[in-house]
């Protein structure tokens, strides 16, 4: 019990300075601090002293890592956000009964549901911090169609989340509760598609190689699809996700291209540090849209 007490305040705290590191040091995860939180990761894993839990464990690790790196290279996720994840799945590979409310969840890796929470975190710490910096901010002028494809793609995921809810509800009996977080989820998915531009052109700034570094993001939303082609055709290493090979080819073949890329963007540490208090507290919140769940 002791040990598992150790492992939960162990769990919060590496979140925790993870978060702080993101939001003090602009956005700049130490490499020793990262690199320790895995050993860290590890010696807890080793202490469970069983040769089933520590493969389990190592295994969602090595799982985490792959698929993170994967969400990494396409410039979704920054990479020490997928070392957290990874470092807190070994601290606690299995969460068993929630805290504060919530069934055993012992098949379901924390890992996972650290993903999902920070996932639903990010819907609404999105829009309530984003939205009202980047109302003024002035966007491209779009096409009439494109402006049409937006408004079908909110009043798309608005009318699913109506038609899942009503099912949950009349259906599966789901709680009022189950009802409302799927409400807030619902809302959040619909405005960060309603002010997607002006976010975006809020987070990025044009700037040439100059003024990038390895790590940084294109925000190859803002640009048109034709002069995303010709830069595939000229540039070898052209990805959302800025590479030392793409910071020489631009050296070599587009100096003066500026580009948009977001210096401003939202510290992922933040809603992963909910998503983690949440999965102590409450595991997977998905999970709560069921009535199964009490």
């Amino acid at each position: 019990m002791q040990l598992l007490v150790l492992r939960i305040i162990i769990f919060l705290a590496l979140a925790l300075a993870y978060m702080l590191f993101d939001i003090f040091n602009n956005r700049n995860v130490p490499s020793y601090f990262a690199y320790a939180s895995l050993v860290v990761g590890a010696v807890f894993t080793l202490l469970y002293l069983n040769l089933s839990q520590i493969f389990y464990s190592t295994l969602i690790a090595i799982a985490t890592l792959g698929f993170g790196y994967v969400v990494y290279r396409i410039g979704q996720l920054g990479a020490a956000d997928v070392i957290e994840i990874a470092a807190l799945s070994m601290i606690i590979p299995f969460m068993g009964k929630p805290l504060i409310y919530g069934v055993t969840q012992s098949y379901m890796p924390v890992a996972l549901s650290i993903a999902i929470n920070s996932g639903i975190a990010a819907l609404i710490v999105v829009p309530l911090y984003y939205i009202p910096k980047a109302l003024h901010v002035k966007t491209p002028d779009y096409s009439k169609s494109k402006k049409q494809s937006n408004y079908f793609r909110i009043a798309l995921i608005i009318t699913v989340y109506a038609f899942f809810g009503a099912f949950l509800f009349s259906v599966l009996h789901a709680s009022y509760a189950a009802i409302v977080l799927l409400a807030i989820i619902a809302l959040g998915s619909a405005l960060v598609l309603a002010f997607e531009d002006r976010m975006m052109a809020y987070m990025s700034q044009y700037v040439t190689y100059k003024n990038m570094e390895p790590g940084d993001i294109i925000a190859t939303g803002m640009m048109k699809k034709r002069e995303i082609n010709v830069l595939e055709k000229k540039l070898v290493h052209f990805e959302r996700l800025v590479g030392p090979e793409l910071l020489k080819e631009l050296k070599t073949k587009l100096p003066s291209h500026k580009f948009p890329v977001y210096k401003k963007p939202i510290p992922f540490a933040v809603p992963i540090f909910i998503g983690v208090v949440a999965t102590i507290a409450f595991g997977n919140v998905l999970l709560l849209l069921l009535p199964a769940y009490p």
